[in-house]
């Protein structure tokens, strides 16, 4: 009997966590069912507990939204470091995590509103011969936005 190899990470340099997480995706796979809570920023993860106590379990998987929107809203900006805080410390409670992020059409800067930016069209104006010369306004413009509101990682499975 052969032995089948191992499913390998796409990435070049995938983290031992990485593969040991994928290998055990395949291994559950059509055996098992990982549950999940989506959770926004700005209730942070009251809705994990909710769930605990409606099922008697806590979910496998944890996740959140990076946020886009104004400060102190449901998606608020003002919750990324948050939303960092707590998927490391959800990850030390043994949840997978997933992390979502709306990207912001590149030329608005966040804070946005959903519908009229996330879900938006592009125009002309957004093309991406336009955004990627390295000169153009719009580019440079926004660089400094997304470094100003990247949030800070402080966990050695995260790189």
């Amino acid at each position: 009997m052969t032995m089948k190899k191992p499913i390998q990470p796409v990435s070049l340099n995938p983290s031992p966590e990485a593969v040991q997480l994928l290998h055990y995706l395949y291994e559950i796979s059509g055996k098992r069912t990982l549950a999940g809570q989506h959770c926004a920023p700005l209730l942070g993860s009251t809705r994990v507990a909710g769930m605990e106590k409606t099922t008697g379990r806590y979910p496998a998987v944890f996740g959140q939204d990076f946020g886009f929107s104004a400060p102190g809203t449901w998606d608020g900006i003002n919750f990324r470091q948050q939303t960092v805080d707590e998927a490391v410390r959800r990850h030390s409670e043994g949840f997978l995590i997933t992390l979502l992020w709306h990207a912001v059409c590149p030329t608005d800067g966040a804070p946005v509103v959903f519908e009229e930016s996330i879900k938006r069209k592009l125009t002309e104006r957004d093309s991406v011969r336009e955004l990627l010369n390295s000169g153009n306004v719009l580019t440079l413009g926004r660089l400094p936005r997304v470094k100003a509101n990247r949030p800070r990682i402080h966990h050695p499975i995260i790189r």
